[in-house]
């Protein structure tokens, strides 16, 4: 039981949000890849 709690500790403490701001519209650049994605609806990329 102690192993089934400590690995999901383990999973929901990496499971976190990334802290990238966002732009007037709703998404941002991914820093790694370069790609434009979307946090909120309506999402309007124009990259």
């Amino acid at each position: 039981m102690k192993t089934a709690l400590f690995l999901l500790y383990l999973y929901s403490a990496t499971a976190s949000g990334h802290g990238g701001g966002l732009d007037g519209n709703g998404g941002h650049n991914n820093r790694k890849t370069g790609e434009y994605h979307c946090h909120r609806e309506p999402c309007l990329s124009t990259h």
